[in-house]
């Protein structure tokens, strides 16, 4: 089955709000912001996506491993600049 680019786009929509919705959720509440597994399981999805990003733009991702995630820009925000150049 071949996705279009519409599809892609929507699916990437949802996953910005739903990443969005879940660091509003984590970061309102100062129990969660505490929690160490919560935050090991919300550094992970960070990770992980941004690994595909990198993988996917043609870029090592272990530099960026190795970085603070305050210093590397949002992989929503790119994959949002290169869906719209598809």
């Amino acid at each position: 089955m071949l996705y279009s680019y519409d599809l892609f786009r929507e699916l990437h929509r949802h996953m910005e709000w739903a990443d969005a919705s879940v660091w509003k959720a984590a970061l309102a509440h100062d129990a969660a912001r505490e929690d160490v597994p919560l935050r090991d399981l919300l550094h992970h999805v960070h990770m992980v996506q941004r690994t595909f990003l990198c993988l996917w733009t043609d870029r090592s991702p272990f530099p960026i491993m190795s970085r603070k995630a305050a210093d590397c820009p949002r992989p929503h925000v790119v994959i949002h600049i290169v869906s719209c150049k598809l």
